[in-house]
């Protein structure tokens, strides 16, 4: 994705913000997700302050009590949310400059379906989606088109990453969960704008549970820490 996005970029290339050779260059380009270092940075400026290591806690708690409770398609889809968002922010903690914006912001703020994925939700593959299917929608079906093609191009890339380990199944349901939540946010932003409430969040919440639980029911995954057979994980038939 990154190839690609540099691809489309070769005529107007990122400009770095401060002196740099041609190597070193290259290797802001290589290692940076959101181009924190460049013109084109997407690393999300918070309204409010968020202490990286407080969010943490609070989510590997929520994270710890998911797994205790009966591993029902609802609890098995917040389980998958909460580790996703703790695995990323572990690698981010370790990789991220001193000044690193957060990669994710607190799960249970998110007032909306549209903030959830625009401000809650990491941002890491921004850039190229916004390259890759953003703007080249946005231009044939104006704004609606382009969040459609965003969720697109994640959909695709979710079901080539997922494709080893999911059947196929569990691919198609994978796919409809990024596009439905397409038309879910356009539709959300449509008749609520930037207003926020708790019919909104409840609308959205709903909304985002019920599909999240429809898809983890056929992507095979186990029921919970506890039912991991961690001796043999690596074995593979």
């Amino acid at each position: 994705m990154k190839t690609l996005d540099m691809y489309f970029r070769r005529d107007h290339p990122p400009v770095i913000k401060f002196p740099a050779s041609p190597a070193v260059y290259a290797f802001y380009l290589l290692v940076e997700l959101r181009y924190e270092s460049f013109d084109i940075s997407t690393a999300r400026h918070r309204k409010y302050p968020i202490s990286d290591k407080r969010e943490f806690f609070i989510h590997l708690t929520i994270f710890c009590i998911l797994q205790l409770l009966p591993q029902t398609p609802i609890i098995k889809a917040f389980g998958v949310l909460f580790s996703i968002w703790l695995i990323w922010n572990a690698m981010n903690f370790l990789l991220k400059y001193p000044n690193s914006k957060p990669l994710f912001g607190p799960i249970y703020r998110a007032p909306s379906l549209s903030a959830f994925w625009t401000d809650t939700w990491h941002n890491a593959y921004t850039s190229p989606i916004r390259t890759l299917g953003y703007r080249p929608m946005r231009k044939l079906f104006g704004p609606a088109g382009g969040v459609v093609g965003g969720f697109a191009v994640m959909a695709v890339f979710h079901v080539w990453a997922l494709a080893p380990y999911v059947s196929p199944e569990g691919l198609g349901r994978v796919a409809a969960f990024f596009m439905v939540n397409a038309v879910g946010s356009v539709i959300d932003y449509w008749i609520w704008g930037t207003r926020d409430g708790w019919v909104r969040g409840l609308v959205s919440w709903g909304f985002e549970v019920f599909w999240a639980q429809w898809t983890v029911q056929k992507c095979d995954i186990p029921d919970g820490l506890f039912a991991i057979d961690f001796k043999n994980i690596c074995r593979v038939r």
